[in-house]
């Protein structure tokens, strides 16, 4: 903001921003400030999106899913949709650490060891780090989680695994006004999100930035057939709300 005497004005590259914020446009970022987009994060939002329609992009990551209990008879399970609403950090994380257990399980003690300690070494690398070095299974999982790419080369997603839990766990991004209609408005979703609310809500009206849907009884229990309950609908929508969730509509999803 700029001001003289009782005028008060935004400033310029501000303004800028906001109008096109408005109209829908992207908004570029700031020559000094980070951004969050990459390839590789890009790739983890396809690899996550992928999953909601049962159809993950080759055969280590649908092992992994499967053995975690994410994904059941090529559908999201309840383990999936908690999996899908933690933060990215946690998401990686539970990854890795399913597959390191099983490798603990097939290996000797030693090759357990060495396996270990090239995660250590992973998570605190940087982009660009050169992982030629490590044994050909874990750069072929990392490869394909996008931690390195395919000149075994660090991504951007490293950062992810370094993130502190109070900065990636501090609370949800809320987009989501639910009326007492059972109406369910989305602003700006990505396709992640729309993914993950088409598990539980009936899409009616699909706009640039602009979701609107219904939650029925149909949508619901097709969630509840995939096995996720009521609460966990609720606990999603309470932590992506733009206000508060009406406290019929709650009682509706329970009854449901």
């Amino acid at each position: 903001l700029q001001g003289r005497g009782q005028e008060v004005w935004l400033m310029g590259a501000f303004q800028e921003a906001l109008i096109r914020g408005i109209a829908g446009l992207e908004v570029p970022p700031a020559a000094n400030s980070p951004t969050r987009s990459s390839d590789s994060l890009t790739r983890w939002q396809s690899i996550l999106h992928s999953m909601t329609e049962g159809r993950l992009p080759d055969a280590l990551l649908t092992g992994l899913f499967e053995g975690c209990g994410y994904v059941k008879d090529g559908a999201v399970s309840e383990a999936g949709f908690r999996f899908l609403v933690q933060p990215p950090r946690l998401q990686v994380w539970s990854l890795l650490a399913h597959w390191l257990r099983q490798q603990l399980q097939s290996s000797a003690s030693d090759a357990g060891g060495e396996l270990i300690s090239c995660f250590l070494t992973v998570s605190r690398g940087r982009p660009g780090t050169d992982y030629t070095a490590l044994p050909t299974p874990v750069k072929r999982l990392l490869v394909s989680i996008g931690l390195i790419d395919a000149r075994h080369h660090g991504t951007d997603m490293l950062t992810v695994l370094q993130q502190c839990p109070a900065v990636t766990e501090a609370g949800a991004r809320p987009f989501i006004i639910v009326e007492t209609n059972y109406h369910l408005y989305a602003y700006g979703p990505s396709p992640l999100d729309l993914a993950v609310l088409g598990l539980f809500v009936a899409p009616k009206d699909r706009l640039p930035n602009l979701l609107r849907a219904r939650i029925t009884q149909d949508s619901v229990r097709a969630a509840l057939r995939r096995g996720i309950p009521a609460d966990l609908l609720i606990a999603y929508l309470l932590a992506h709300s733009l206000r508060p969730l009406p406290p019929a509509l709650q009682d509706q999803l329970r009854l449901w």
